[in-house]
């Protein structure tokens, strides 16, 4: 069964596993360390056949850290902090710009025995953050001979992945700070991965969640693949248009336009979340309380003409989404294919 580990549990684990003492002070120097450089993360090590999981702290190398206290490397550079503006957002797809990357704090290592280890929850969850993404790369690699560089579209030549930034409105003449909502989120124009403020929901952090990391990392994966890798990327309707057209969701050619574009979009990174790690609910175990059955690739059936009806689904593209990702699982149950095939 799942096991919720909130920032409570993760600073109880760094007490015991590290034997942190208290600290006073403006700023901190990390230790150095070396090459191969290794790390303490937050895991998922196991997903068995019923779909139970096993989370835990365990050690991974980080091949392409090239930097350990700015978290800086070939591939990713994780930045805490940060201010982003956004134009509008479409499920987990957003469209703005990082308008300043100056970082809300630091991250605090220590060394045991040469490995890097997270001082506190942050720290640590950069460091998993750091490990998960590198995964799904080296799996993706693995997968389909593509190499990180080719996968890489910003002129920088690495994926920013910013934790808990501010957001501003971009279309407000005050620039509004606006509320993170719990979740995490793409820019395909900018090839950047936010993972916005940490709750006390979250069973285990969006940031160290490698199940929503492969889900995010999807879109960037469907960019490269249906979009030829293009800034150009499409997001059908701005938020404005939506907000707009409230009074009626579903007004005439929505569902079978952006709504299927868009769920195709999800529903292609709901199935590389299961490629990567083997479970069928990218939603399970990630925030308390979350109903996950209608958005589950093995879950309660329903058909595309049963839709936009919110009685058999009330995820609006997300649905269509399911449908997609549900027959490509289903293909690989039917031809008895492991997840990486």
């Amino acid at each position: 069964m799942n096991t919720k580990i909130t920032e409570r549990t993760l600073f109880n684990l760094l007490i015991t596993g590290t034997g942190i003492s208290a600290f006073v002070g403006c700023g901190y120097e990390n230790p150095s360390f070396s090459k191969p450089y290794r790390a303490e993360v937050l895991n998922l090590n196991a997903v068995d056949a019923q779909g139970n999981e096993k989370w835990s702290i365990e050690e991974k190398e980080l091949a392409t850290l090239e930097n350990p206290s700015s978290l800086e490397g070939s591939l990713f550079k994780v930045i805490l902090g940060g201010t982003i503006e956004i134009n509008s957002n479409v499920g987990s797809l957003v469209e703005g710009k990082s308008r300043s990357e100056n970082s809300s704090g630091f991250f605090r290592f220590s060394s045991r025995n040469g490995v890097i280890v997270g001082r506190d929850t942050t720290s640590l969850l950069a460091l998993s953050a750091f490990s998960s993404f590198e995964q799904v790369m080296m799996k993706v690699k693995d997968a389909t001979g593509f190499k990180p560089e080719k996968l890489i579209g910003n002129a920088k030549g690495f994926y920013k992945i910013f934790l808990e930034p501010a957001l501003i409105d971009a279309n407000s003449d005050k620039k509004t700070v606006l509320i993170p909502k719990l979740n995490a989120a793409f820019n395909p124009f900018s090839d950047e991965f936010y993972f916005f403020r940490r709750s006390e929901l979250e069973i285990h952090p969006f940031s160290a969640n490698i199940k929503v990391i492969a889900h995010e990392f999807g879109h960037a994966l469907f960019k490269k693949a249906f979009f030829k890798g293009k800034n150009d990327f499409c997001i059908s309707a701005t938020q404005q248009d939506i907000d707009q057209r409230l009074t009626d969701k579903f007004f005439a050619g929505r569902f079978s336009n952006e709504f299927a574009m868009s769920g195709l979009n999800e529903g292609y990174a709901d199935f590389n979340s299961f490629v990567m790690t083997s479970s069928p609910r990218v939603l399970s175990g990630a925030v308390a309380g979350t109903e996950d059955a209608s958005r589950s690739l093995n879950g309660p059936e329903f058909t595309f003409n049963q839709l936009p009806s919110e009685s058999v689904c009330t995820g609006a593209f997300y649905c269509i989404g399911t449908l997609f990702a549900r027959s490509l699982y289903s293909a690989a149950q039917t031809y008895g294919t492991g997840s990486s095939e």
